[in-house]
């Protein structure tokens, strides 16, 4: 079952950006697959160009919050 489907989010470099929502509508999953908690079974997740599977997580985790 697919979770997201043709999900595109382009947040600006040194801003802040907020995921904003109702319940259920996939705010934690979309940080989780960022900051690879999860993983993408389909397509890929990149932050400035780079796909985070070739990321270190530990560093990746650092630059997110939630």
């Amino acid at each position: 079952m697919a979770v997201l489907s043709c999900f595109c989010l382009v947040a600006p470099v040194a801003k802040v950006t907020a995921l904003v929502g109702g319940s259920g509508c996939g705010k934690s999953t979309i940080v989780s697959l960022v900051e690879r908690i999860y993983n993408v079974q389909a397509g890929a997740v990149c932050v400035d160009g780079v796909d985070v599977q070739n990321m270190d997580v530990t560093r990746l985790q650092r630059q997110v919050a939630l």
